[in-house]
């Protein structure tokens, strides 16, 4: 079996060259398939490393709001119990200011009503002298009125009377 193919030294060369070409393209590709698993390995590294750091925010977040829940809670009794001590103190306050100024303002109140007394008194006798005052202007009113009707019927009796 003489086959032309195996025989010839140029086909060897091909083949060889084939073969060589075969073994950088798997050569290739062993190293492309490394680099990209390291790559991945890279990046799932990266993902375990950021949910690592999500998870320990997460424990520190809720540390912390647990602290603030705490710290809010004692400061809203500090505050109930200092509007209680406010409010004690503010009625002791209004209980002394009743006690020390009641009799000055039933004075105050005392003034206030006899002055307002005093002032319808006199506002009464301004009335009285004002409606006397009226019915004097009045009264002269009258008079006067009464002669100038008295000398118009003197004028009208001599002048109008006389001429018939």
């Amino acid at each position: 079996m003489d086959d032309p193919v195996i025989t010839n030294p140029a086909t060897w060369w091909q083949y060889g060259v084939l073969g060589i070409a075969v073994l950088v393209f798997a050569w290739v590709i062993i190293a492309l398939f490394r680099k990209y698993e390291g790559q991945i390995k890279q990046r799932e590294a990266a993902d375990a490393a950021a949910a690592a750091e999500r998870q320990a925010w997460a424990v520190e977040r809720e540390r912390t709001k647990n602290e603030y829940e705490q710290r809010f809670g004692e400061l809203e009794t500090e505050m109930i119990k200092e509007r209680q001590i406010w409010q004690v103190e503010r009625e002791r306050l209004r209980a002394e200011y009743d006690g020390k100024y009641h009799d000055v303002i039933k004075e105050y109140a005392a003034k206030l009503q006899e002055e307002h007394r005093q002032c319808q008194i006199r506002e009464d006798q301004i009335r009285k002298e004002h409606a006397e005052m009226i019915e004097a202007i009045s009264s002269e009113q009258a008079k006067s009125a009464e002669s100038l009707t008295t000398m118009l019927e003197k004028l009208q009796d001599r002048f109008v009377f006389r001429g018939r």
